[in-house]
């Protein structure tokens, strides 16, 4: 018999810490066809398990059977009316490979169903099957399970803040920029210089295909103005009025855009006016007009500097809580089944493609010649990877803290979301229902998470460890739910996998 193509092996590590025969009412089309079972188990790393499966020949033999029955009316044998025909001369006509195909479908899962009952395992996804032989019939399938996750001493954690302060450059530099808002734009005949706006006809192509087609462009020559278009600014640095240019350009290795990374870019312009930018002068005149007026330039900047202090501490916090949970991620241990990063990598290119499935964008790669997909999800993966980890230990936290969300705490976060806004009532409307309170009961733990890490890493006074250890809220499930939850989307400042979301 043909052999069939291997499957995904997996690495022999690990201890065999099981040997059973699986003798139930596991045939669930015919029970009193029922054949046992030889099922070996061996831990696998990654939170995973081999079961090797062993099939007796009699229950290979029935399934085939069964096989015939099902497919015996769907062909015409010579000589025989349909379904008729006997199965030594069914499988002489269709193959033997054929039939036995037909009843590995159902065999397969029935086995795999008994085995993981008999094992009492608790999957997480669907398993990676591999069949060695078949005579005997053996089955590998490599199972996914609940991640592990050992937080050591974590209340012991400490570090240090860093103060957060407004530089004197971040201030000119943040007025700098308010006063180009209002800046004038005045056509000059010199050669374009940095800062310029140079109107003019783009196209841009790579490797043949077209990027971009634009008529009367303003390209403003800055590194912000030019984003998504790379080399571009250099080579405008210097074009003159009425000339018309073609650039080579060879796109970074590193560029954001897989897409583009690494390709030939090839830019036609044809330069029409360059402008100059003409800023406001800082005073008093120039205030009065900026916003709803200030008083005097003093006034617009001393709002402007309170507003920059706002969110450079914003920043600051943020910064310290992602040290804090990378410094928590280093010193735990943390196994999961790498089926957990493929969903979040899933995750990620939906939201980077407004919803798009991982066939949806290979499929759109492969008709734009756009890249290729394998390319962009090794792109992705180390955010899928920190994403789980970092979701794993958060969930840990929430259930050895005994941390949990009320519904008047999802009620606040709704009322906090929702505010006096014109578009309040559609923002209830999207979140005052059992997946969005739910998404919002996650939001609301994640805070509570992160409060209590920054309390340990401060040294604060922490209450005492629940005893005995509590579960945490419905909200702080199991790390399997929490893979699954991830496909919901949250807020971009909060959102993140799991049930307990890394802002």
């Amino acid at each position: 018999m043909r052999e069939p193509p291997a499957g995904r092996r997996m690495a022999s590590t690990g201890s065999r810490i099981a040997l059973g025969v699986a003798n139930a009412a596991c045939y669930t089309e015919a029970p009193e066809d029922c054949r046992p079972l030889k099922i070996t188990a061996e831990r696998q790393p990654e939170s995973q398990i081999l079961l090797e499966i062993e099939v007796e020949p009699e229950r290979v033999e029935q399934s085939m059977d069964q096989a015939f029955r099902r497919m015996s009316s769907r062909y015409r044998i010579p000589g025989f009316r349909p379904g008729k025909a006997p199965r030594v001369m069914f499988e002489r006509y269709v193959g033997r490979d054929t039939l036995l195909r037909e009843a590995l479908e159902k065999l397969v899962p029935q086995v795999y169903e008994e085995a993981i009952k008999e094992e009492s395992l608790d999957p997480i996804d669907q398993p990676s099957f591999e069949i060695p032989t078949f005579e005997p019939l053996l089955i590998k399938a490599t199972v996914p399970l609940k991640p592990t996750v050992e937080l050591g001493g974590y209340r012991e954690l400490r570090l240090p803040r860093e103060a957060a302060a407004v530089t004197p450059e971040q201030l000119e530099e943040t007025m700098l920029n308010l006063r180009r808002q209002y800046a004038s734009l005045t056509p000059v005949e010199h050669s374009a210089q940095a800062g310029d706006v140079v109107r003019a006809d783009l196209k841009a192509e790579v490797d043949g295909r077209e990027l971009v087609t634009e008529e009367d462009s303003d390209l403003r020559l800055t590194e912000q103005g030019l984003q998504g278009l790379p080399g571009l600014l250099e080579h405008l640095i210097g074009v003159e009025k009425g000339k018309e240019y073609t650039f080579e350009v060879s796109v970074p290795e590193d560029f954001d855009e897989a897409s583009l990374a690494g390709k030939q870019a090839t830019y036609h312009v044809n330069v029409k006016e360059i402008k100059e930018e003409q800023l406001p002068e800082p005073d008093d005149t120039f205030a009065s007009e900026v916003g709803e007026g200030f008083p005097s330039y003093a006034a617009l900047r001393e709002r402007f500097e309170g507003d920059l202090k706002k969110r450079v501490e914003e920043q600051a916090e943020r910064d310290y809580d992602q040290k804090v949970v990378e410094t928590l991620i280093e010193q735990s241990q943390i196994d999961f089944p790498p089926v957990l990063v493929d969903r979040e990598i899933d995750h990620i290119l939906s939201e980077q493609t407004g919803g798009g499935t991982r066939a949806s964008i290979e499929a759109a790669l492969r008709k734009s010649g756009g890249g290729s997909a394998d390319a962009l999800v090794e792109q992705v993966r180390p955010l899928a990877l920190e994403r789980v980890k970092r979701s794993l230990v958060l969930t840990e936290v929430a259930e050895k803290e005994g941390l949990a969300v009320e519904d008047a705490e999802v009620d606040a976060e709704l009322d906090r979301i929702a505010g006096e806004s014109p578009q309040a009532a559609q923002m209830r409307g999207i979140f005052d229902n059992p997946s969005g309170r739910e998404l919002l009961g996650r939001t609301a733990l994640t805070k509570k998470v992160y409060q209590r890490l920054r309390d340990i890493a401060e040294g604060k006074e922490l209450p005492p460890l629940p005893e005995p250890a509590v579960e945490a809220a419905a909200t702080a499930a199991t790390a399997s739910e929490e893979a699954e939850a991830s496909d919901a989307s949250a807020p971009a400042a909060e959102a993140a996998p799991g049930e307990v979301e890394p802002a």
